[in-house]
């Protein structure tokens, strides 16, 4: 949908009015946005790639217990 003219500014003109409202400029959320954000952009990654590294550990510690199980030649 493309805006033209006329609708472009009557939807400017509800955004700055928006705006001014008080119940709208509060910003009692933005500590549970900001931890959210480092949850996100921290926690997030270290959990997948503490499972990955834990997913290879597994993977050599078997590979090493079979190893160790074979007779010798």
């Amino acid at each position: 949908m493309i805006l033209r003219g006329h609708d472009l500014r009557k939807l400017i003109a509800h955004l700055h009015k928006l705006r001014k409202r008080p119940e709208l400029a509060d910003e009692s959320g933005a500590t549970m946005l900001e931890w959210v954000l480092v949850l996100g952009a921290i926690a997030l990654p270290g959990y997948w790639t503490l499972k990955l590294a834990f997913a290879a550990l597994l993977g050599h510690y078997q590979m090493i217990t079979t190893i160790n199980g074979l007779p010798f030649p």
